[in-house]
Formats: structure tokens, sequence, C-alpha cells
């Protein structure tokens, strides 16, 4: 099996490797420069028309039990809500609630967003406006117009809006209401005003927006951000604006609003609990005037006896079973109090008051406050869904689950609070009977006393309760503390590093795939480098590019002298270690395609080898698209096709030219059926009987990768030279010499690299190289010469 001629790389990475990168890069580096420029510009462009956003921080303590509220906890918050919410998660839920938000932007009057037009971007201003707006608005539309506002002078100014394709523009004065079917608004100057030059004014043009409630709070609860420290009671709240001042401004008035609503919460549990317990007061005052009433006048009426020990501890005990039973009837009372609110108020964010102290009933107090944070949820959703939502069906069911698990506990725990009732009442029942025996007369006056006293014990029982309400009340602090006030951390958005670098490397990415494409469907043999990468054949010689001002198919013999003419020597010298056993040699010059420069390396070989004293002769044997007779301007009516249809000696057919040592073959007139005429005997004889004249037979034939003429030729030849074109010549050229060397195994097959760069490539310093194109028109195939530009 014949060797390979593709060059095989065994390592991993090697030089050729490396200069192979570089190449690509050298060749390609205004591709880069094609798409980074734009790249850059463009993301230069993005950052600026980018809208700047700010973010401002805080962090909060939020104390975990209520400090001064212990008394009234244990009173009150059995049944009730837990004003301080002692729940870390559930702090960071109302921080961000929607009625907390509402009430921050209510205060910060930011219904109405202004803005400066400038002559790239439209800035957003927070202060320092000469006027300021008071809307009312009836179109919900409205909140999506954009007002322009052009100031005249110091009495007047400009309003322009559009709807849709119709433009409103009026002349109003300032302060005047500006009233129609869709708003209202107000703009009155502001003290802005004043201090500015009002020429400054006139030439800044400036907008204004309404705002939707509804939509403020659903940007602003999506700007906030809460976080907790990990095994503390510390929230981190952070919020983002496009303005960093009222970033920080609604941060702390935020924070401001969420520490007065948790005071006020207290508050209004603690009044409630006043209320309740001195509506239960006045009812006990009255029963107590009125026993007292009856004692008196039992006393005036009857006499009374002293009552003897034994009944006397009969007497106390009633007391006190019936002083603890009032106080089972409260509990029963405040169970049907929350029964009926949890049955007739779908609202349950507030709770009423009760005597349940919180500790006597846990299990209440978790299902309380579980349906508390229920409703905030729902009630904070408004702001983000509709009522057919699936989200409000979902919170409905939740809540409609979890007041019955409440109904039925509270339920039960009246039928056991009324089963403790019963016994107390048997007991009393028991020690009556005792009582019984007195005369009737001590017995009234002992029942009288017994109520007075029973009734007594509940008036200190709830004033006790007030009084320590009433404390709690004095006692009420913040649970929260504001640890650290708002204050702003820069810019988060947009990054500009990483627009810019997300550009740029998306020009690079751009530009290594166009880099890609062009190496694997345009990429072409730019230097000696190239070609021994992807090939082992022999390389015979490098010919340079010669400038357009330059070109000469005769070049060796107009400049001797040249760097240009040493490459040729140089492949002279070469082409004489190819076949050293043959004296007189044939030189079949051919390329894969036209305009690789197989003519003009032909004629200029075959003039270096004829000025080296070598007889040559060069045989013109395209005899397609015949080019050296136009060169060399000689008589073309006999020549190759003449000899191989043997109308014509070959003798008959030489033509001398003005080089000395140089003759000429021309192909002669041009056969219909030159490919076929090329297969007779006469074209091996003809070279037979050239070479017994001259040294060198110098053969021009066609593109080999469009005519097989030249295949046919290759096996009179001693040497065989494939002409490849820097710059033009594609890796599928050099495998086309490959299939030929391997498939029909010519002699002494080599590469001539035609038409480098010498001053890009820096080969031996030439600065001189040939740029000629040359075309066959072929089967359709273009026709004509080119030269570099």
């Amino acid at each position: 099996m014949m060797e390979s001629t593709t060059k095989k790389n065994t390592g991993i990475i090697d030089k050729s490797d490396i200069r192979s990168i570089v190449s690509v890069f050298r060749k390609n580096w205004y591709v880069f420069v094609v798409f980074l420029i734009p790249s850059y510009f463009i993301a230069y462009i993005v950052i600026h028309k980018s809208t700047y956003i700010y973010q401002a921080k805080s962090a909060v303590l939020v104390k975990t039990s209520s400090q001064g509220y212990d008394l009234q906890d244990a009173f009150l918050k059995g049944l009730g809500i837990n004003p301080s919410f002692e729940n870390i998660a559930n702090e960071m839920r109302v921080i961000n609630s929607s009625p907390l938000i509402e009430e921050t932007i209510s205060r910060l009057n930011l219904d109405i967003s202004y803005f400066i037009s400038g002559r790239i971007k439209v800035t957003e201003v927070y202060e320092s406006m000469p006027f300021k707006v008071e809307a009312a608005v009836y179109n919900y539309a409205v909140y999506t117009y954009m007002f322009k506002v052009h100031i005249i002078n110091a009495e007047r100014f400009d309003l322009m809006y559009e709807v849709g394709d119709q433009k409103y523009s009026k002349e109003y004065r300032w302060g005047e209401p500006i009233v129609n079917k869709d708003f209202t608004f107000i703009i009155n100057k502001t003290e802005v005003f004043h201090l500015l030059n009002l020429t400054s004014l006139k030439d800044i043009n400036y907008l204004f927006r309404v705002n939707s409630k509804k939509d403020l709070v659903k940007k602003y609860k999506n700007s906030i951000k809460v976080e907790d420290y990990q095994w503390t009671a510390i929230l981190e709240i952070s919020a983002t604006n496009e303005i960093p001042e009222r970033a920080v401004r609604f941060l702390d008035t935020l924070m401001a609003v969420y520490v007065e609503k948790s005071i006020e919460n207290q508050r209004s549990v603690n009044e409630k609990t006043v209320v309740f317990i001195e509506t239960q007061l006045n009812e006990v005052v009255n029963v107590l005037n009125d026993i007292e009433t009856d004692l008196e006048k039992y006393k005036e009426e009857k006499i009374t006896f002293n009552v003897d020990e034994e009944y006397s501890t009969y007497f106390r005990r009633v007391i006190e079973w019936d002083t603890e039973k009032r106080k089972l009837e409260y509990r029963i009372k405040a169970y049907d109090l929350l029964y009926n609110y949890l049955t007739e108020n779908t609202d349950n964010t507030t709770l009423s008051p009760s005597l349940v102290e919180r500790n006597e009933d846990p299990y209440l107090n978790e299902n309380l406050e579980k349906l508390y944070a229920l409703n905030i949820q729902k009630k904070n959703a408004r702001f983000n869904y509709t009522d057919d939502n699936p989200v409000f069906k979902d919170f409905d069911n939740q809540i409609t689950k979890l007041k019955g698990v409440v109904i039925s506990y509270l339920v039960s725990s009246k039928k056991s609070l009324q089963a403790d009732i019963r016994h107390l009442e048997e007991q009393i029942d028991e020690n009556q009977v005792y009582i019984k025996k007195i005369p009737r007369t001590e017995r009234d006056i002992i029942n009288i006393k017994r109520k007075l006293e029973v009734n007594e014990k509940i008036y200190l029982y709830l004033l006790e309760k007030k009084n320590e309400t009433i404390i709690a009340k004095a006692g009420i602090v913040p649970d929260k503390k504001i640890l650290e006030p708002a204050h702003s951390m820069g810019i988060i958005s947009p990054n500009s590093q990483k627009i810019l670098i997300n550009y740029l490397g998306f020009g690079i990415i751009l530009a290594l795939v166009v880099v890609f494409l062009r190496k694997m469907f345009f990429d072409t043999i730019e230097g000696v480098e190239d070609l021994k990468r992807l090939s082992t054949v022999p390389i015979v010689g490098i010919v340079g590019r010669l400038k357009k001002k330059d070109f000469s198919y005769r070049v060796v013999e107009t400049s001797p002298k040249s760097a240009f003419t040493e490459s040729f020597r140089l492949i002279r010298t070469n082409m004489e270690y190819m076949a050293p056993g043959i004296k007189h040699k044939v030189v079949l010059v051919t390329s894969f395609v036209g305009g690789e420069g197989k003519t003009f390396t032909a004629i200029n070989l075959s003039t270096i080898l004829a000025k080296a004293g070598k007889k040559t002769i060069l045989l013109e044997l395209d005899l397609h698209k015949p080019r050296i007779q136009k060169v060399m301007t000689l008589n073309n009516e006999t020549g190759i096709s003449s000899i191989l249809i043997e109308k014509a000696n070959f003798m008959d057919a030489i033509r001398h030219t003005d080089i000395e040592g140089l003759d000429v073959i021309l192909s002669g007139p041009l056969p219909p059926n030159a490919s076929e005429l090329i297969l007779t005997p006469q074209l091996g004889m003809l070279f037979e009987n050239l070479r017994k004249i001259y040294d060198y037979v110098i053969i021009d034939t066609p593109p080999i990768g469009i005519i097989s003429d030249a295949l046919v030729m290759m096996q009179h030849a001693d040497i065989n030279l494939y002409v490849l074109r820097a710059g033009k010549a594609k890796a599928e050229f050099i495998e086309n010499g490959h299939h030929i060397k391997e498939k029909h195994n010519p002699k002494n097959f080599a590469f001539l690299l035609n038409g480098v760069n010498f001053e890009r490539g820096g080969y031996y310093g030439y600065g001189y190289g040939y740029g000629y194109g040359y075309g066959y028109g072929y089967g359709g195939y273009g026709y004509g010469y080119t030269t570099e530009k």
C-alpha cells in the first residue's frame, strides 16, 4: 500500500499547530475588528440608554416577645392575634405586605412620576422639580399617557399629550384646574421654579405620568427583598428603585410605618380589651347594687341570727364554687363572642378580645394565628390577582377549612366548660341541702350574702384585669427596633462591565464563527507553512506575487536580477535533483483549476532553463484554451494539433523565440476533439523525438481538475509540477494532488507554490511576487486574464 501523502500529527500540539493558529488569525484579523468595534459601540449605547437601578438597605430587630405587655398577653392572646408576631417568617411577610406598602406610597406621594427628556434618553427625576401635579383620574387609560409640560413664562405653561393618533396641546395658567371627562389636574409651581433661571426652564422638556396605585403597590412589592440573619431575630430589608434618593426614602418610610403599625395593633387590642372588661364590670356593679338593696330591706324586716361554724363552712364552699362557676360562664361568653365573630365576619384580620388566657388554650391560639396569617395573605393577593383567580379559591378553601376546625373546637370546648359548670352546680346543690336546715330567715340572709360575696369577687377579678390592661397600655413599646437606617448601596443594574463583556464576547463568537466558516469553505493556502501542514508532497519551489505595475508573463527575462527571478533559479536547481538519472527531461506543468499561474510558470521556467544554457522547448499542449501564442506573438498556423493528426512534421512546427536556447511548439489550430486527439500514438512519438534534441521539454497542460488531458500526459513526463496559487488554492486542490499521486503514481510529483505574499510572510526578505488570475471557459467556465489590484 502506498504511503499517504497527507501529513500526520503525532503529538498533542506542536509548532506547526501554533503557526497554523497564528496564520488563521493573521489572515482574519480584520474579521474580529469588523465585529468587535460595532459590538463595543452597541454595548456603549445599551449601557447609556439603560435605566439605572439603585439599591437601598436597612436592618430591623424583631423582638421575640412583647415588652410591658405580658400581663395583657396572659389575659388576651388566647383568642386574639399575637400583636407582635413572634414568628420571624410572619414578620417577613408583614414587611412585604400590600397594605403596608400602600400606606408607604401614600405618605411619599408617589402617584406622579416626573421625567426630563434628553437627546438620547428620558431620565426620571424625584425632587427639584419646578412644578407639582395634583391628579384625579376617572379613566384607567390615563395611566398609560405621558404628559409633556413646556414652561412658557412665569404665568403660563403648555400641556401636551397623545391619545392614539390624536395630539392635544393647550396653554394653562399655573394653579388653574384642568378638567375633562378622563382626569382633573392642578399643576402648581414649586419653590424650585423661583430658584432657577426662567430661560433654562424653557429649554427643558418636562414629562410626567400618573401612576395607578395598584400598579405602584405591585412594583414596590416586587422591589423589596427581606432576608433574615441566621440564628438571629434581625431582618435585612432591601429595596430597588430608579432613583437612589427615592429608594432610601421609601425604605425609611416603610420601616417607620412598620414600627407604627406594630404599636397601633397592640394599642387597638388593648383598647378593645378595656371596653370588654368595662362592659362586664357595669353588669356586675348593677347586680351588686340590687343585692345590697335586697339585703338592707331583708335586715329591716327580719331578725337575724348568728350561724354556727359548721354552717359557715358550707356557706364558704358554696361561695367559692359559685365564684368559679361565674368565671366559667364568662369564658363561655367569650367563646360565644368569638364563635359569632368567626361565623358572621369574612375578614378575620383582627379578632375580638376575650377572657381566655393564652397559656390555658395554646391549641386555639395556634389555629387563630394561622387563620390571621391566611387572611393577611388573601388581602395582599388582591393587589396582584382578580377575585376570580384560582389563588383566591385556594385561600378561601384553606380559610373555610381552618374556620371549621376552630369553630368545632369552640363548640367542644364550650360543652366541656358547661359540664364543669354542671359539676359545680351539683356540688353547690349538695351543700344547699345542709344550708336548708338553717331556719328560713337565716338561710335567706346567707343566700343573699353568698350572692353578694360572689359578685364582689367577680368585680374584684374584673377590676384587677382592667388595671392590668391599663398598666400594660402604658408600658407598650415598639417590639421592633431599626438597627440600620436606610442607606444607598449604589447601582446594581445595569452591570456595565458585564454588558460590555457579553457584547464583546458575542462579537468574538460571531467573528470565530465567520472565521470557522471561511476556514471550512473559503480557506485558501497563504504560504508554505500552510502547505507543509496539509501535505508531505515535496515542494519544488515558491514563487512570489507581482504587483500590478510590475506584472509580465516574461518577468524572468524583463527583470533578470529580481528576487522573483531568483525563485525560478531555485526551482531550476531543485529540478536537477528530482530526476538525476535522466539527461533529457520532460517536465509537465498543471494545476487543479485555471488562474493558478500554470502557463505563467511554464513560460518563466522555460526561460530560466534556456538562460542557464539548457536547450529547452515549450509545448503548448492546452489545446482547449491556448495562451502561449499570444504571449510569444508567434504564428500558430502549424502546431501540436497539426502533428497529432499527421498533417505536419514536428520539425515544421518548431518556432524559435527571441530567447536564445528556447523554442516553442504552439497548439496549432484548435481541434473539436482535443481530449481524444492526445490519446493518439503520435503524442508519445513527439516526446521521444524532442528528448533527442532538447535538454528540457516543458509541457503546458489544461487544468487537471477540469480536463483530464494532463493525466494522460503524465505517463510521458519525468517531472510533474502541480501549481498552487497562494490566496486562491483551497484544501481540496491539495487533496486532488494527493489523489493523483496515490492513484496514478506520476514520476517525481511535486507542488509549486505560486503567488506567495513575501511581504506578509517574511520569505527570505523577498519583496516581489505576482498576482495573475487565469480562468478557463471549459464547459461554461469563465475565461480571461486578471491582475491583482
